[in-house]
């Protein structure tokens, strides 16, 4: 199945965007958060089966991340590099993510 075209960038910078950008470039050791750039490239446009995740709506960034988290949403990957998530890193990273 091929993956839909993103949406536009907003253009509208989300608070938390300097933070998520952070997350998104270097994870957070300490909580054992992997860097999102490590699988869906440096600036977000995805590498190899790696989804395209730059530009996406703020809301459905934090849905998806959320839906990771708890396990509704089922990727052996991504269900376990969001486990440790907290909601307010999840809205940075969105933040950062729908500003490309």
């Amino acid at each position: 199945m091929k993956q839909r075209p993103r949406f536009q960038a907003s253009g509208v910078h989300h608070a938390g965007a300097k933070a998520g950008k952070a997350i998104f470039m270097n994870g957070v050791t300490s909580e054992q958060i992997p860097a999102c750039m490590e699988c869906h490239g440096a600036n977000g446009q995805g590498a190899s089966t790696f989804p395209d995740i730059a530009g996406q709506r703020y809301r459905y960034i934090v849905q998806q991340l959320t839906y990771f988290h708890n396990g509704t949403r089922k990727n052996e990957l991504m269900n376990q590099i969001a486990k440790n998530i907290t909601v307010p890193q999840m809205k940075e990273v969105a933040a950062y993510l729908s500003s490309l």
